[in-house]
């Protein structure tokens, strides 16, 4: 079966959002199970996950203005870093998942998201760096990923790219040199 007819088969199935909602609801919950039977450190990352629940829903009204202020990444790098690589592996996949299901960007495109996040997680836990630089590294991968994902979504809107990115980063790497640190201090 070549590429053509395989997505000729799923195609209802991606372009369906009631389903893709379900689709991406499903994966969370199971991740949310997943979490509550086998992680120690639950409360940690069920304040990290209504921290961003928070952050989600309040930035939400406003996301054209400030798109890229999210704190699903440092909520997944600091996990790795205090609780180790399946943490924060579950932990990234699971918490964007949330993120696009409250900011309705539950979308063929973002399929390859949680998955990205998962590994930022999984590779995160591994370093032995410190965790500014583990996720002002992280960030900057992303983002790359991101801006090219960004211009394929949005028919090459390089603005839109670039600000998403610029919000991104400079959030992320603002939060990974002066809040990091002392977070991991006190969960980890």
């Amino acid at each position: 079966m070549n590429y053509y007819t395989y997505y000729k088969k799923i195609e209802p199935f991606l372009c369906n959002k009631k389903l893709m909602r379900l689709f991406f609801i499903g994966f969370g919950a199971f991740s949310l199970l997943l979490m509550l039977i086998f992680l120690k450190s639950m409360f940690v990352v069920l304040i990290l996950l209504a921290a961003n629940v928070f952050m989600t829903l309040i930035i939400y009204p406003f996301r054209y203005f400030l798109s890229g202020i999210e704190i699903v990444l440092f909520s997944t790098v600091l996990s790795a870093a205090a609780f180790g690589s399946r943490v924060g592996a579950i932990v990234g996949f699971f918490f964007v998942i949330v993120h696009f299901a409250l900011q309705h960007k539950l979308n063929p495109l973002n399929i390859l998201i949680p998955p990205l996040y998962a590994i930022i997680g999984y590779v995160a836990g591994l370093s032995s760096a410190g965790i500014t630089t583990i996720g002002i590294t992280a960030v900057i991968l992303y983002n790359i990923f991101a801006f090219f994902l960004i211009m394929f979504a949005y028919n090459g809107n390089f603005v839109r790219a670039f600000i998403f990115n610029f919000v991104n980063i400079a959030f992320n790497v603002f939060i990974f040199a002066r809040i990091a640190p002392f977070v991991l201090k006190i969960v980890g």
